[in-house]
């Protein structure tokens, strides 16, 4: 251990930081650690530059080792909480359960933050509860009142009860709420799926499909997509692939199985890409 040497990393890491060189930062308080593994401030630093990164297992991993080194730390265990929530949102699609574990660890830390409940919310239904899932919506819009996205998942999980008239009640607001963020363009609480299903309004179905539209760009927007083209020759099959969320016990796939049953298997090779929950995909 060599705590001088450990501190000239730090400062070099602070100062790569400040010039924004994350990659350089994450580089010198990684050496800084080598001489010094328990310094809280290059385990803290490095958590928060890999947060930085969207690296939230790393960033989860270095704010763990700042609190035991320093339990009362709070911002730690701040920044602690949200790289949970992040990574059990992230988490929602790929394994629900796992997701749940994060976000009820983050709920811990900070009790009755919006953003977090709603996605626990979401990783209930994903589990096949929506009985919690309802719950923890309801628990949500008492908190507050304006967290305008979780009207639409809430008017859907009281229709899946049957709670007709809390619906309408949720319904009314979702709408007077929807109504004002497409003034501002902005994202609303009701979704495409909704929307279509309650207005039978074209110009306000696209309006909808539009906001959701964009931040699905601006979620994919760090994605780097880079086709690769073969020639195929006479006798190989065409490959078709079939992207969906719905590929389990769901209307689309019941209509789109005679269509996949249809295809001539001698001339075409089928693939199914489900982007759906675990559970449930076939």
């Amino acid at each position: 251990m060599d705590k001088t040497k450990a501190d000239v990393y730090i400062n070099k890491g602070a100062a790569s930081f400040v010039n924004g060189d994350i990659v350089r930062a994450i580089k010198n308080f990684s050496t800084a650690l080598k001489y010094n593994p328990d310094s809280i401030e290059a385990n803290f630093n490095l958590g928060f530059c890999y947060q930085i990164q969207k690296n939230y297992q790393q960033a989860i991993f270095y704010f763990r080792k700042t609190l035991k080194l320093k339990p009362d730390d709070r911002e730690a265990s701040n920044n602690l909480a949200m790289s949970l929530a992040n990574f059990g949102a992230i988490m929602l699609y790929k394994d629900p359960a796992k997701a749940l574990e994060y976000l009820l660890e983050a709920e811990k830390i900070i009790p009755d933050n919006p953003n977090i409940l709603y996605n626990i919310g979401n990783a209930y239904q994903a589990m096949g509860k929506p009985k919690e899932s309802l719950a923890t919506l309801r628990k949500l819009i008492k908190i507050a009142p304006e967290f305008e996205h979780a009207y639409g998942q809430l008017y859907l999980r009281l229709r899946t009860f049957a709670y007709w008239d809390e619906a309408k009640k949720i319904f009314k607001k979702m709408k007077k709420l929807s109504d004002t963020a497409l003034t501002l363009s902005r994202l609303t609480s009701e979704t495409p799926f909704v929307s279509v299903c309650n207005f039978q309004d074209p110009k306000r179905n696209f309006k909808v499909a539009q906001v959701w539209s964009e931040q699905d760009k601006s979620l994919a927007s760090d994605i780097v997509f880079s086709p690769k083209y073969s020639k195929k020759s006479a006798k190989e099959r065409l490959r078709i692939g079939y992207l969906s969320y719905d590929f389990h016990d769901h209307a689309t796939l019941h209509l789109l199985s005679g269509v996949l049953r249809l295809h001539d298997k001698k001339r075409f090779k089928i693939y199914a890409y489900s982007y759906g929950f675990p559970r449930e995909s076939i």
